[in-house]
């Protein structure tokens, strides 16, 4: 609770606080120190680029203007009377100020909290309500804390952030100073030292006693008590203002009732508002009991994810001797084959150099007859082996020196890297920027997707399923055109340019805001009356125990089941165009899968 006893401005406990038209409080010094003239707060709204043409406006054109309006055609065209002269709101046409005389709202506050800019009259700040129930808040609070008041009464001319506690509380300033702003601001010479300084318990006491007075006051007719409540100005008023003010047509009632009212209201709420606490208090118990389990059942699954990597480097390991043994046997068989074929060779080499020589000796035989006995043999012979040398010798090698075998290691590289927990039943994943198109955004922690094109662009999950149960939803954040995202499966190397399912790798329902089609390899199917607006939720069932797919619209089945005999590897995918935008959940529960199900 200590946090709303708290200004905004000076994030002290409140002192003297102030109720500002928006609901918000303020601090007194702090309201006089952000008080500006009104004129500023106008230049501020022309620099801005407000248009001051009758009918440009609406109330989002003026974001920082509070909406009170300070025309009704219950005052019949009267101008605040029929509210608190102290305050005035801005209606939402833009040509307003020039309606109002400024001249009788000279002074303007901007609530720090929600921006809000309030009009006052010539009193200033001093003429807004004192929140007395706040203040009376505050004091018990700090009662409660049995530590002195003068504890928390700080100086009101100090630095915010820096305030020191104040020692004395001037009755005529009505502002508490320290020792050293006391010296500096309020110097006990001169006129102010005919002012009467009080100790700060004196000082909140004499505010009170101020405030409680005021507070029973009627803000208009000083001389008249606070006993109705106007329910058109939700204010409480006076009876002057009830039979003779502003207020002679609206509907007044007696505060008393109205105040025990709306207590009864609040307690109904507060009650309502106790409950859900305390809901909410044990879900954050849960939570925090779920955590410890967490931790515990993140180290098992480490180490079995541990023991699955090592078993499959084991394998590895294993398959590398295979893989060497079959390389030692291929140079084996490679060098026996050059051996075998080099003792040929050698053979044949020796018997053509052993005919070489003895025909050389045949030529040195110097007897005719003798040389003509063994001639035409000799010659046939010969000739024989030089017409069938090439060909006996084999001149080129029988096999080559390199090693005829190729490693195919791609696939199981790729299974490496691309390894996930796909037989999860719950999965969380996000879409995966790598592999899109490039005319596709990212935001949300890859979250949401956004498309550059107007054509289709296909964008993917960041893992892929082969088993399990599986359940995604996408979220409709923009829609216009009547477009019709497609939402599915594909294949991780679906053609990222056209819409999913026009190929044989993509698997897709395409909907826009009357129907839906199913689609796979450019067959649309199974035309589905119902279809999507903005908000609108689709839900993705893949199902690899079954091998089929099915959808959900805003948790209804939509159609029959899409598509069955699904077996592989599939990705989370969808295509959109730049008139739809949207956003993935993902880590659900698979939805409960009704009888006709089961039909289908």
């Amino acid at each position: 609770m200590e946090g709303e006893l708290k200004c905004p401005m000076c994030l002290q406990f409140y002192c003297n606080p102030l109720l500002l038209p928006c609901s918000h409080s303020i601090c007194a010094v702090c309201a006089s120190n952000i008080q500006e003239s009104s004129q500023t707060f106008l230049s501020q709204l022309e620099e801005g680029g407000y248009s001051s043409n009758p009918g440009d406006g609406d109330l989002k054109d003026f974001p920082d203007i509070d909406k009170i309006s300070i025309l009704s055609e219950t005052d019949s065209g009267v101008v605040c009377n029929s509210r608190p002269s102290s305050y005035i709101g801005t209606p939402s046409i833009a040509n307003i100020y020039q309606t109002v005389q400024f001249s009788q709202n000279p002074y303007g506050i901007k609530c720090p909290v929600c921006k809000r800019i309030i009009l006052l009259d010539e009193n200033g700040y001093k003429s807004l309500p004192c929140n007395k129930v706040l203040e009376t808040i505050v004091e018990k609070f700090n009662h409660s804390k049995h530590k002195p008041l003068t504890l928390y009464v700080n100086c009101q001319m100090c630095e915010h952030n820096e305030a020191k506690e104040a020692v004395v509380m001037c009755e005529q300033c009505n502002v508490f100073y320290c020792q050293s702003c006391k010296e500096s601001c309020h110097p006990d010479r001169g006129p102010l030292s005919q002012h009467n300084l009080l100790d700060p318990i004196q000082g909140r006491a004499l505010q009170r006693a101020r405030n409680k007075g005021r507070e029973l006051c009627c803000l208009e007719h000083e001389e008249e008590q606070l006993n109705m409540y106007c329910m058109t100005c939700s204010i409480p008023v006076c009876c002057t203002c009830q039979h003779e003010g502003g207020h002679s047509q609206h509907d007044v009632q007696a505060i008393s009732a109205i105040c025990k009212a709306q207590k009864l209201d609040l307690s109904q709420i507060l009650q309502s508002l106790s409950e859900k606490a305390k809901v909410g208090t044990e879900f954050i118990q849960s939570l925090k009991s779920m955590t410890e389990k967490v931790h515990g059942n993140c180290l098992d699954f480490e180490a079995t994810v541990a023991a699955q990597c090592d078993a499959l480097i084991e394998a590895i390991k294993k398959r590398k001797q295979e893989l060497l043994v079959h390389v030692a046997e291929e140079r084996d068989l490679k060098i026996s084959m050059l051996k075998e074929q080099a003792s040929q060779c050698t053979a044949l080499l020796q018997r053509t150099t052993g005919l070489l020589h003895f025909s050389i000796e045949v030529l040195k035989e110097s007897d005719p007859a003798s040389f003509l006995q063994v001639s035409s043999g000799l010659i046939s012979r010969v000739s024989t082996a030089d017409q069938n040398f090439n060909k006996d010798m084999e001149l080129t090698p029988r096999i080559a020196t390199d090693i005829d075998l190729n490693l195919d290691s791609g696939p199981a590289l790729h299974a490496i890297q691309t390894m996930n927990f796909f037989q999860l039943k719950v999965a969380w994943f996000s879409l995966d920027p790598l592999s899109a198109h490039p005319d596709i955004l990212f935001s949300n922690g890859n979250q949401t997707a956004t498309c550059n094109s107007y054509e289709h662009r296909i964008l993917l999950g960041g893992v892929g399923f082969s088993k399990g149960v599986h359940y995604w939803e996408v979220v409709i954040d923009r829609y216009d055109n009547h477009s019709d995202p497609a939402i599915g499966i594909a294949r991780f190397d679906v053609d990222k340019c056209q819409m999913l399912g026009k190929d044989e790798k993509g698997w897709s329902m395409y909907i826009d805001n009357g129907r839906s089609w199913f689609m796979h390899n450019d067959d649309h199917s199974e035309r589905t009356d119902g279809g999507i607006r903005r908000g609108s939720v689709i839900g993705v069932l893949l199902d690899l125990n079954k091998h089929r797919l099915c959808y959900f619209v805003n948790d209804v089945p939509q159609g029959p089941v899409s598509f069955k005999n699904l077996h592989g590897v599939f990705f989370p995918a969808l295509s959109i165009n730049r008139n739809v935008q949207v956003t993935l959940r993902t880590g659900l529960e698979p939805p409960a899968e009704s009888e006709s199900d089961d039909e289908h």
